[in-house]
């Protein structure tokens, strides 16, 4: 009866907890599926009325069984989620000792999702701090992590929104969650006399986030309720950042970054990490000239930034503008095997050239990439 207009693609995922038979050896899990609530259309007003940001439908998480869609578990949200929700899985080894080919299955850990109110939800096991492992999906645990949707806690009649859901490096148990706010849906801003289309929207202070989460630490969340009058991390945990890098001693004292943006820019794609840069895209409105008979789609930038700093490539700027303008499309990375039979890497989206051209990324200099990462989205 909740859900909306289903903009979040189904994620497939496995956990020893939800299996074909409790009794046998090995057990067998059965898919699932999770996915956001969605879009309800009462958030096309700017700004969206009190009743739309409480009773809206799509102000849930659902996990379903993936052969026959009966409902495993529902959690309830702030806002609605239209992003996809980032599946963190580990590989298991099932085939026995010396077997060739050996044979991997990816079994669910946690997941994350982000929804329209600029908040950040942890989807745990039986408890905010254990992973799913053997826990039946109907005991799963939601814990909102984050609070980002207005500069002050409580006040977000003007609130930043996530449509896109983060993109996550991990490093020795810390996950590094990436994510820009922003509301695609009302891209123009301005009519011929310069009067905003969407005035809350186009007024809006949007940034790009970088938040981090230790999910098996049950104190990670309690620390900030000093910073944030709750246990849930807001703007006061994390470090600005504007032009320059930040000082190493100060963004060490906080539990991540938000970069600031230009006025009425809005991150209006998803992002994804290879090789330590974190790649995004924005649009920004420009305002018609009077007369002027030709379209004007705005500007467009691509950044390409480091995901612990924010600091830009060597040599470089941390975005670019993008010829013609207009709603670039989300960068993809992966792997592609070549006649010779090497595998590459490759990105397309990353470069401002073309946002649908493809390139080999960018690998940092020894010394400068982290041993111990993994990008999730390079691995599969």
């Amino acid at each position: 009866d909740d859900i909306g207009q289903t903009w979040s693609a189904a994620k497939v995922m496995k956990t020893t907890g939800y299996v074909v038979n409790a009794a046998a050896t090995p057990l067998v899990p059965k898919p699932m599926l999770i996915f956001g609530g969605g879009y309800d259309s009462c958030e096309d007003v700017d700004p969206a009325s009190d009743d739309c940001r409480t009773n809206a439908k799509g102000h849930r998480v659902y996990v379903a069984d993936a052969a026959t869609g009966a409902k495993l578990k529902e959690f309830q949200t702030d806002r609605g989620v239209i992003g996809d929700i980032f599946v963190v899985s580990q590989r298991v080894k099932l085939s026995a000792p010396l077997v060739v080919p050996e044979v991997y299955e990816e079994r669910a850990m946690w997941a994350y999702a982000a929804d329209l109110g600029g908040n950040v939800y942890r989807i745990s096991g039986a408890t905010a701090n254990e992973p799913f492992d053997d826990t039946d999906p109907n005991s799963w645990t939601i814990t909102k992590i984050a609070s980002l949707g207005c500069d002050t806690p409580g006040d977000c009649a003007d609130n930043r929104k996530f449509m896109f859901m983060p993109d996550i490096v991990e490093k020795n148990g810390t996950y590094y969650l990436l994510l820009g706010s922003g509301d695609r849906e009302k891209p123009l801003g301005t009519d011929e006399d310069g009067n905003p289309y969407w005035p809350s929207s186009y007024g809006t202070n949007n940034y790009f986030f970088m938040v981090t989460d230790t999910p098996t630490d049950d104190e990670w969340l309690e620390s900030e309720s000093t910073n944030c009058g709750s246990n849930v991390m807001c703007m006061d945990s994390l470090l600005e950042i504007g032009e320059g890098d930040p000082d190493s001693t100060d963004l060490s004292a906080k539990k991540g970054w938000y970069l600031l943006l230009n006025d009425h820019e809005q991150v209006v794609t998803s992002a994804i990490t290879v090789f330590g840069t974190t790649t995004f895209s924005t649009h920004t409105p420009v305002i018609p000239v009077p007369g002027q008979c030709t379209s004007n789609l705005g500007t467009a930038r691509v950044y390409n930034i480091r995901f612990l700093n924010a600091a830009p490539r060597v040599g470089e700027d941390r975005s670019a503008v993008i010829s013609g303008g207009g709603l670039p499309p989300s960068p993809v990375a992966g792997l592609v095997t070549l006649d010779d039979g090497s595998t590459v890497p490759f990105i397309i989206g990353g470069d401002a050239n073309s946002p649908l051209e493809g390139k080999l990324p960018e690998s940092p200099s020894t010394g400068t990439q982290p041993k111990s990462l993994t990008y999730w989205y390079l691995e599969k």
